[in-house]
């Protein structure tokens, strides 16, 4: 998986979590939190991929 595939699924799974009624913020973190776990990333590379 590549780095723009990474972004991708994090933004995707953001936008999933928004229109279920979360927070934009929390849904963020889940989907960061949820991609570093499911793809064996480090949450805070991934936080640094982003730019957070």
């Amino acid at each position: 998986m590549d780095t723009f595939e990474i972004i991708s699924k994090i933004y995707e799974m953001r936008d999933e979590s928004i229109a279920q009624g979360i927070t934009s913020r929390d849904a963020m973190v889940f989907a960061e939190q949820n991609v570093a776990e499911n793809y064996h990333i480090s949450y805070n590379s991934l936080r640094k991929l982003i730019g957070n």
